[in-house]
């Protein structure tokens, strides 16, 4: 019997050593270019898998043996940021002062109905912010009637490109700054608004998409309520190259991206959009190193952007430059017109 419980317990400590590993490799693959190692972009989305593992290693050690919780602990110590980023937990609320302004980014591009149209300029309307940015929203939208009138109502300019608004009571000066990407899709529309005595930019974002059809979506959350060998090995390996392929393209205008705010440091820049990736990935990361994550500051929970079930992840995301004093970052889950949820939150100048 004490030769079994050696045995187990060394079988234990070993897996427990190798999940560590692992969850230290997803972390770090962040790093890597998905245009130099695309196999390795997918890692990121075992994040809160691993993550709960390591978890429950530190309950199983504390039941069972002791001395060795501090393998689980040192584990998820040593990459705390990471688990932050994903799931914060900024408990304290502050008192929002009265000159903070609001800001919003949502991607509205499967709003196809004319009611859920109507519902979300009517949320728009309702949530007054002082900045919006929207993704996917088309040119027609600016020929609505109601939006005319939220325009009018709110006393809002909007300046737009390949699909994106920004809506704004600031002014509006000179022209677009062009940043385009030598890849297949995705866009990044820069502007430049007057605050008080600020110039701020503001850059809107709607970075290269998974591309993961309806039908797509359906075929993989029927592999994860029925999973099946077959059905896995031939569905699995067609989602991975989508995420793959997607995931390099995202890394080449992320890089440009981020040269582009690099340029301009200094200045006020509040940067938002549909970046389609978690934050365990290059992009996100990438980005973190040049800006502040609205939602890392001021967020609470994994922060569900995506409204679809099955797809529980924060693919939408704002940043923000050190000018800024962030007050409160939430995601808005009651208005279901689109597959995203807006991410709402409220700055001042320091």
């Amino acid at each position: 019997m004490k030769v079994l419980k050696q045995f187990l317990s060394s079988l234990f400590l070993g897996a427990n050593i190798l999940v560590v590993l692992a969850f230290w490799a997803i972390c770090l693959s962040s790093y890597v270019s998905p245009a130099n190692f695309p196999s390795l972009s997918t890692m990121g989305l075992a994040f809160p898998v691993f993550a709960v593992v390591n978890i429950l290693f530190v309950v199983f050690w504390l039941i069972f043996k002791i001395r060795h919780v501090w393998i689980p602990l040192v584990g998820l110590g040593c990459m705390v940021s990471y688990i932050w980023d994903y799931c914060p937990l900024n408990m304290s609320k502050d008192e929002e002062p009265e000159n903070a302004i609001k800001v919003i980014t949502f991607n509205v591009g499967r709003t196809l109905s004319e009611d859920d149209r109507q519902k979300t300029i009517e949320y728009l309307n309702e949530a007054n912010a002082d900045v919006i940015c929207l993704q996917e929203a088309y040119a027609n939208w600016a020929q609505r009637a109601d939006f005319k009138k939220l325009l009018k109502s709110r006393n809002y300019h909007y300046v737009y490109n390949q699909g994106e608004y920004i809506i704004t009571r600031f002014d509006v000066v000179g022209d677009s700054i062009p940043l385009r990407y030598f890849t297949s899709s995705g866009h990044t529309f820069v502007h430049r608004f007057r605050h008080q005595e600020d110039t701020i930019l503001i850059i809107n974002n709607h970075l290269e998409s998974n591309k993961l059809k309806d039908e797509d979506k359906a075929e993989f959350k029927d592999m994860i309520k029925r999973p099946r060998k077959d059905k896995i090995e031939k569905k699995g390996n067609e989602l991975v190259n989508y995420l793959t392929e997607a995931a390099a393209i995202r890394s080449v205008q992320v890089d440009s991206l981020c040269q582009f705010v690099e340029k301009n440091k200094g200045k006020s820049i509040i940067l938002c959009g549909d970046l389609n990736d978690t934050p365990i990935s290059y992009t996100y990361q990438k980005i973190s190193r040049e800006l502040n994550s609205v939602f890392r500051k001021k967020g609470n929970g994994v922060g569900t952007t995506f409204n679809e079930k099955g797809f529980w992840v924060r693919i939408d995301h704002a940043f923000v430059s050190d000018d800024w004093t962030i007050h409160a970052a939430y995601v808005e889950k009651k208005i279901i017109t689109s597959d995203h949820y807006p991410l709402v939150f409220s700055l001042t100048k320091k």
